[in-house]
């Protein structure tokens, strides 16, 4: 009897073990999903505000609002996915924050990333720069 209490015990650390490991595998490919639409979020923002400067004589907007719902065509793409994933999609909030910048800055300079508790377990942040590139950034 003793036995056999000892090798349901064993059988059932196992599993749970195994259990562990796939629910933090889970969890990891949701976070990486999550970092994937937000910068896919800022690819649409950065496209956005091309077009913006296009039609305004080569000036930025005055804040992400204005790209709505003229030149993007969905709110939640001013949301990141990993910022408030509890927020209702019909919500009009914008995780993400922007720099508002001039015709003379560097192609190179952030203006646009996401917040900084977006992405925590992944340990970066997602940016667009004014030259319409945006990247994964790991934290220093």
């Amino acid at each position: 009897m003793k036995h056999k209490i000892l090798y349901l015990v064993v059988a059932l650390a196992v599993l749970f073990g195994a259990a562990w490991g796939l629910i933090h595998q889970i969890e990891k490919a949701e976070a990486k999903a999550r970092v994937t639409a937000c910068l896919e979020n800022l690819r649409c923002i950065g496209q956005a505000i091309k077009s913006y400067r296009d039609q305004n004589d080569g000036r930025y907007p005055p804040n992400l609002q204005a790209l709505y719902p003229k030149y993007l065509e969905d709110r939640r793409g001013l949301r990141c996915p990993g910022y408030c994933p509890d927020t209702p999609t019909n919500s009009d909030a914008v995780s993400y924050m922007y720099f508002k910048a001039d015709a003379s800055i560097s192609n190179r300079q952030i203006i646009v990333r996401d917040a900084p508790a977006s992405h925590r377990e992944m340990h970066g942040a997602a940016v667009l720069y004014a030259n319409g590139e945006y990247e994964w950034i790991k934290d220093e």
